[in-house]
């Protein structure tokens, strides 16, 4: 029955598909022909919408176009503040608005929303900025009026912790980090952190550690974080690659010693409890930060939930072929495992290591090698072919013909006797 209901699905699926690239051919010819009469931008805008938010937007780039053609110039006129918000956000669905040509539209849409002025809101404000952040175009004119708006509405009821990450995630992603707005917003969430939710804390928390926030403020609204989260892990189910991003935004950002330990045992049950659903990568990214934790004063003793995961990572890390880890993750793994001192696991850091040079044009770099390094002296694995093969693969201009003499195959594999 779910064969069935699968396979119906994936029909279902390719129907659809075939339908909107009809679709898409048709809405271009009639688009791109003078003939036609002038669409009304109200309605370009629902195009754009529908499109933006297919699979894969880019595929619909030559539509896109189209209706890029159509909009610049008076047409456009025709929009108000909440409209103009959600073509800037279907726009931004394809990137970089500067490799794609649209640099134009962007820069007439920033104007005109510069214009409305109040009637512009918070709601429509935050998809606005946050699609400028997301196609790359930092409008200077835009941002800067928003700055002067948006802290009246800041303390408003429909302001909630989304709102506030957004508003952060866009002013840090195009530059604009020592905007005078970024401090109101980590003292309105600092407030907001104790009604909000385990999604609103986390998306806040990855704006203020990529924010790199170092005032007082930023550390007290990462303190405000860091005890809601625990406080709702105790008792809410959440996504492991949530909490795997929320420990490796804090590694990531050098805050690890900011939150208390009570967090970092909460983020390793949760991220424990999910194993057989996160990538190798994110259990790396995961592993990294809960490694540089253990390491911080009294946190392997108040959190020994840290020790419980590495063991898990361990059992993980003995039952996977490790041709299927990239050399990068692989070398976070083995350095992460030293960090947390599992000195049962040298034979698997050795297996891992092994990946960091089975294929020198993929390597690591010449300080994770470094690191590798120094992790198997931790661990006590004690492997003279591979240390050899380490330190050959620091030298980058011998490096493949190096690796070969020592009996280091393309794929890891030792052509010496064993």
């Amino acid at each position: 029955g779910k064969a069935q209901q699968g396979g119906k699905s994936a029909v279902a699926s390719a129907a659809a598909a075939r339908l909107l690239r009809d679709l898409q051919l048709g809405l271009c010819a009639r688009l791109d022909d003078a003939v036609v009469d002038a669409w009304p931008a109200g309605e370009l805008c629902l195009v754009a919408h529908a499109f933006a938010h297919g699979s894969s937007p880019r595929e619909s780039k030559a539509l896109f176009d189209s209706l890029h053609r159509r909009l610049v110039g008076i047409p456009l006129l025709q929009l108000g503040a909440g409209e103009l918000s959600s073509l800037a956000n279907s726009f931004a669905k394809l990137s970089e608005a500067a490799e794609l040509g649209y640099l134009q539209l962007f820069d007439q849409m920033g104007r005109q929303l510069r214009g409305t002025g109040e009637d512009i809101g918070l709601r429509s404000a935050c998809v606005a900025l946050g699609a400028f952040a997301q196609a790359s175009v930092r409008h200077e004119p835009f941002f800067a009026s928003c700055e002067t708006l948006v802290p009246a509405w800041l303390h408003e009821r429909d302001c909630d912790m989304r709102q506030l990450a957004m508003l952060a995630h866009a002013y840090v992603r195009v530059g604009l980090v020592q905007s005078s707005l970024l401090p109101l917003i980590w003292d309105r969430a600092t407030s907001l952190a104790p009604r909000s939710d385990v999604h609103g804390l986390s998306v806040m928390l990855f704006a203020v550690t990529k924010a790199g926030a170092t005032s007082a403020s930023g550390a007290l609204l990462l303190r405000a974080l860091g005890a809601a989260l625990t406080k709702r892990l105790s008792h809410e189910a959440a996504p492991a690659s949530t909490a795997a991003l929320v420990a490796y935004s804090l590694f990531r950002s050098s805050s690890a010693s900011i939150v208390e330990p009570s967090l970092w045992a909460a983020l390793a049950r949760c991220v424990e409890a999910g194993f057989p659903k996160l990538s190798a990568s994110e259990l790396a990214n995961a592993a990294a930060a809960f490694g540089q934790a253990h390491t911080l004063p009294g946190v392997a003793d108040e959190a020994p939930e840290l020790a419980s995961f590495f063991q898990a990572l361990l059992r993980w890390s003995e039952s996977i072929s490790t041709r299927s880890v990239a050399p990068t993750v692989a070398s976070k793994l083995v350095v992460a495992m030293a960090d947390a001192r599992c000195t049962e696991a040298g034979p698997a850091a050795s297996r891992l290591a092994q990946r960091c040079v089975a294929d020198p044009s993929k390597s690591p770099g010449i300080a994770s090698l470094r690191a590798v390094a120094k992790a198997l002296a931790l661990l006590g694995a004690h492997d003279a072919d591979l240390l050899q093969a380490l330190a050959a693969a620091q030298r980058p201009h011998r490096r493949g013909f190096e690796l070969g003499a020592l009996g280091i195959g393309e794929r890891g594999t030792d052509r010496t006797a064993s």
